[in-house]
């Protein structure tokens, strides 16, 4: 009889594990919810991933991440960075109700600069240790900055930004309110350069290295030796305008610019080659008709002269990266 109870005992068990393994997915299928197309709000929810650089050492790769805050009925952007080869989480770096973006490591990779609205809801350039910490705020540029790049040294950072409002645009906008002329009252965006170790001390404004209505910046990039930025710039800042983009070069020793490109069609993204003799360029060759057509890319050297179109093979639109001493990417 206790063999008996004892076989009952372990068939009963048997049989309540069976029941157990088989009933558990059919339970769980049950309590899943059932298909349906997605909601506005989950399509609004959903987590993005943006504008990735990967440090000098090759060890960290930071990112942004773009999310949906209901609260402040915002789209608010935070940086991140991963490890390439150490296993573990990813780190949050910034944090808030204000967007973080446009990581970019200083050359010996002990720094992550990026902008932020954070303070005064104008854009500003920050600097973060890529471990964690308390940003430092580095500009108080009167405008918001709309874009920035380090030396090849690490010792400064030149960033665009519009020219502030004059006394006479001050006055009118407080006698007759904040508006403007359309195609007339522009504001045209100019490259300004600081000094990064006077700025950890309290932000700068730094100097202006352009200025004027001839022009309004667009791209930019730094001269391997640091004393030249090679940047492309429009007639005006107006959208319409955005073929009228040709190349420039500014000579920081003596604050002088000279249009290297001009040619029908748009000229954008100037980056130089490791000898800094010339410079790489998406451009569309002089085609007055570019809206319908590929871009190619263009060299040029860094003195001015006739450009040349090096992907007229390539049937498709070139996105340009960079110039390094093995190739163009």
């Amino acid at each position: 009889m206790r063999q008996q109870t004892s076989s009952s005992r372990h068939i009963s068990v048997l049989g309540i594990a069976l029941a157990l393994l088989v009933g558990t997915p059919a339970l769980s299928w049950a309590q899943q919810a059932p298909p349906r197309l997605p909601t506005v709000d989950d399509l609004l929810m959903l987590e993005s991933v943006g504008a990735s650089r990967i440090s000098p050492d090759g060890r960290w790769v930071a990112y942004t991440v773009t999310q949906a805050n209901f609260k402040e009925d915002a789209f608010v952007t935070q940086i991140w960075v991963a490890s390439t080869s150490a296993p573990g989480p990813n780190v949050q770096l910034t944090r808030g109700s204000k967007s973080s973006g446009n990581p970019q490591w200083s050359p010996d990779g002990k720094w992550l600069a990026f902008t932020s609205d954070r303070i005064g809801d104008r854009s500003q350039v920050f600097m973060i240790r890529p471990d964690g910490g308390e940003a430092v705020q580095l500009t108080k540029s009167e405008t918001p900055i709309s874009g920035f790049d380090w030396s090849e040294d690490g010792k400064t950072i030149a960033y665009v930004a519009t020219e502030p409002p004059t006394k006479a645009v001050k006055d009118h906008k407080e006698q007759y309110g904040d508006f403007q002329v359309v195609r007339k009252d522009y504001t045209f965006a100019h490259l300004w350069t600081f000094d990064v170790a006077q700025a950890l001390k309290e932000p700068v404004i730094g100097g202006q290295r352009t200025k004027g209505r001839d022009f309004s910046i667009g791209g930019f990039s730094w001269s391997p030796d640091g004393t030249r930025i090679a940047f492309s710039a429009s007639i005006n800042p107006d959208l319409v305008q955005s073929g009228t983009s040709d190349i420039y070069v500014l000579d920081l020793g003596r604050d002088d610019v000279k249009k290297i490109v001009s040619q029908p069609g748009p000229d954008n993204n100037p980056r130089w080659s490791p000898d800094g003799k010339q410079l790489v360029f998406s451009s569309a060759m002089g085609q007055q008709l570019f809206f319908h057509a590929n871009s190619r890319l263009a060299v040029v050297a860094a003195s001015g002269g006739a450009p040349r179109s090096i992907t007229d093979r390539f049937d498709e639109q070139p996105g340009l990266v960079t110039w390094t001493s093995d190739g163009i990417y």
